[in-house]
């Protein structure tokens, strides 16, 4: 919904301020929060006006001239209680909001600084701090900022998280020191992180921060048809407090304070201000927020869902799914994340529903502390009369997979979008088809999106029956180019081979089709292996292969790859090999009596001993290198512990 309001400058003293309009007459001006989220229309209980564009701007011109008078100002006094130390969700949140984290990254880097013993241990739902915490984090800020920053006496806060499993105190610098980053050389994630726990530690123990607020409401054209209400607010800060050291959401304390101080000038009731200008502001209203790595944290947290340790895995396993993707700081669900929710919310809602997750924590942690029975407890999980067993015979007999996987929406019109083996397309009623891009987002995808993308493949087209398979070949376009496909059973996966680069879907016939769905070619064997070369179609275009060595065609030299022959292949596979040779064998290794060769690499020279790839320094010079500085280098690589991987898990 669109809608409107004014804003002014005013001055008194020869001071400018700022002022917006909040009523027409005795009639409030609607705001933001008078519109329906997720529809934008106005709440059937709200009675305020929504002013149209010629309506505020009429009255703009009209107030320019007319008189304004100061008719309250208001004064209060104002608190704020520094933030509790970090426990695990929150220090995710604020590492993302403040430093652009995701909660994985944060997880990691704070594991690190864990086992380098800077700070306490980081998967924590307690907020407590020890004792001696406290004394260090007072010993700071009395050290840094003076006593008069210090809060009257110790604080301790309570914990608000459901099923808390209060076993550590919260994250915290390690030791009884409280060093800063810059005292531990801390540099990258691991200074911004741990600059963020010092910051939020230090300040739990600080004075509240005291604040005056002002709000003055002048009046404009009084007494007229055109009577409006402004409101003017400032705000400026007594006493700093906790402030000086952390300000939550933000990352520079000290620029911080400068956004919060906003001072009015002095202001009478009576006073006639100036103004200098009225302009028409417009507004839109928003649709909700999507998720980031922070709210979400926040949403996991307030249902009860998961445990520290597991909501950087939760959002880490819907991003890598392909439920959703990270556009900037943003998670922006798939038609995929869209298909397979609504598979479990039509067919297992029970165990989708965030009460039921919450309640089963519980019920584990009873299983934990021996008040529930394990067995009995997982004989009604699985066989139980809503059972996951019951459950899924029904699911394999009922459940409609084209169904399931077909989205519906008031704004797409009469087109469908659908989820395939090959990913999401769009299908219009007279059943033409067309791919959407993988980084579509459901929410901003409009009929005209769709229509758009199916008109553009009009040039799909039957070509004719293929001459052995007896089956139809089709020219279709998808996300990456136009290709022909064997078959129109789209549940078998039928056969496809993109168009080589430069070739014009209208140029393509019949004949040139069955060429190109009969790659690859066996163009002969290798004279010297005697194994076969194939040409074919790849990813990064055509190629002919030999064994493992793949070299490709150069159809600015005219290879094609449905006529290139085995002399050409031949010498192309002979260069690739010869860009792979080492460009001197330096010996074997005393130890293995293996070969130690020099390459020369993407990012320089090296020389390498069976797996290990050791760097040439540059000080010294590849075709100078002896036998024995190279063993050097290798063997200094070779005892450098490798960094695990984790395994790979299984997608479902």
């Amino acid at each position: 919904a669109s809608y409107f309001d004014l804003s002014t400058t005013l001055a008194q003293g020869g001071v400018p301020f700022e002022a917006k309009m909040t009523h027409l007459g005795e009639q409030k001006l609607a705001t933001g929060k008078d519109f329906d989220e997720k529809t934008g229309t106005l709440k059937p209980k709200s009675d305020a006006l929504v002013m149209g564009e010629e309506q505020a701007t009429g009255l703009a011109d009209r107030l320019k001239d007319a008189p304004w008078r100061i008719s309250e100002v208001e004064q209060k006094k104002a608190t704020r209680k520094p933030a509790a130390p970090f426990i695990t969700s929150t220090l995710q949140q604020e590492a993302n909001r403040k430093i652009g984290m995701s909660a994985r990254r944060t997880m990691q880097t704070a594991q690190k600084l864990y086992e380098q013993g800077h700070i306490t241990y980081m998967r924590t739902d307690s907020t407590t701090l020890s004792t001696e915490a406290i004394t260090a984090a007072r010993g700071a800020v009395e050290a840094r900022y003076g006593k008069e920053y210090l809060s009257p006496s110790p604080r301790q806060f309570s914990g608000k998280v459901r099923n808390a499993q209060e076993a550590h105190e919260a994250i915290r610098p390690a030791g009884t020191q409280m060093k800063t980053r810059d005292e531990l050389k801390l540099s990258g994630d691991e200074a911004k992180l741990y600059d963020l726990i010092w910051k939020r530690t230090v300040a739990s123990q600080m004075a509240d921060a005291r604040l005056l607020r002002t709000r003055a409401t002048i009046l404009a054209a009084e007494g007229t048809d055109d009577e409006s209400t402004f409101r003017a607010n400032g705000q400026v800060i007594e006493f700093p407090g906790f402030f000086r050291a952390y300000v939550e959401g933000k990352d520079d304390p000290s620029a911080a304070l400068d956004d919060r101080d906003s001072p009015l000038p002095a202001l009478a009731v009576d006073d006639t201000p100036e103004a200098k200008a009225v302009d028409a502001v417009g507004h839109e209203t928003k649709p909700p927020a999507r998720y980031t790595d922070a709210s979400l944290v926040q949403a996991l947290e307030k249902a009860g869902v998961g445990r520290p340790s597991t909501y950087a895995s939760i959002i880490d396993t819907v991003v890598r799914r392909g439920y959703v993707i990270r556009d900037k700081n943003q998670l922006v669900p798939t038609f995929t994340g869209m298909a397979v929710t609504n598979l479990l919310e039509k067919n297992f809602e029970r165990l989708v529903d965030t009460a039921f997750t919450a309640r089963m924590e519980e019920e584990l942690d009873g299983i934990a502390g021996g008040t529930e029975e394990r067995v009995p407890y997982l004989e009604r999980f699985f066989n139980g009369p809503e059972g996951l067993e019951k459950r899924i015979e029904q699911g394999v007999e009922t459940i409609d997979p084209r169904e399931i996987s077909t989205m519906r929406h008031a704004k797409w019109g009469a087109y469908e979008v659908r989820v395939g083996r090959y990913g999401p397309y769009a299908a219009a009623p007279d059943g033409s088809t067309a791919s959407l891009p993988p980084e579509a987002a459901p929410a901003d995808l409009a009929e005209a999106d769709i229509a758009a993308l199916i008109d553009a493949n009009d040039d799909e087209r039957p070509l004719g029956i293929h001459p052995t398979a007896e089956m139809p070949i089709l020219l279709k376009s998808g996300p990456y180019g136009p290709y022909v496909q064997l078959g129109d059973d789209e549940e078998k996966k039928p056969k496809r081979t993109s168009l080589p680069k430069g070739t014009k879907p209208e140029d393509v016939d019949l004949d040139l089709a069955v060429q190109l769905l009969n790659l690859p070619r066996t163009l002969g064997d290798h004279p010297e292996t005697g194994q076969p070369i194939k040409a074919n179609i790849g990813r990064y275009g055509p190629y002919v292969q030999h064994e493992r060595t793949f070299a490709s065609l150069k159809p600015a030299d005219g290879d094609n790859v449905l006529t290139v022959e085995l002399e050409r292949a031949l010498e192309l596979i002979a260069q690739k090999r010869q860009k792979a040779a080492p460009l001197r064998t330096l010996g074997a290794h005393p130890e293995s009596g293996k070969p130690i060769d020099v390459f020369e690499g993407r990012y320089g020279p090296y020389v390498k001993h069976v797996k290990t790839n050791a760097t040439i320094p540059k000080d010294m010079d590849k075709d100078e290198i002896t036998l024995e500085q190279a063993v050097a280098l290798v063997d200094a690589k070779a005892s450098k512990p490798k960094k695990k991987r984790a395994p790979r898990k299984k997608a479902s």
